[in-house]
């Protein structure tokens, strides 16, 4: 995930998703690769943006998930992005 990181730092969203892509792949389950993915593609302006969010808010509110596992960020927190950006696309 830290390929797509980068990538999306550098306004490289393609390749950013290309790396969020690959790490949703590894782990399937990942919430971050999942946002990742999502905030990438919306860079990007494409238009599955809006369906990447809502399969990241579907992880992020899975129950039993391990906040550890969210590198030291809250699912709440992450969940009220998610809300604010699918509100921002509409």
């Amino acid at each position: 995930m830290a390929e797509g990181h980068a990538a999306l730092a550098a306004g490289r969203p393609g390749a950013a998703a290309a790396a969020f892509r690959r790490a949703c792949y590894l782990d399937a389950g990942s919430p971050l690769a999942r946002l990742g993915l999502a905030l990438a593609l919306d860079s990007a302006g494409d238009a599955e943006a809006r369906r990447a969010f809502a399969v990241a808010r579907a992880a992020l509110e899975r129950p039993g998930l391990d906040e550890s596992a969210l590198d030291g960020l809250r699912a709440s927190d992450l969940v009220r992005l998610v809300e604010h950006r699918l509100e921002r696309l509409g």
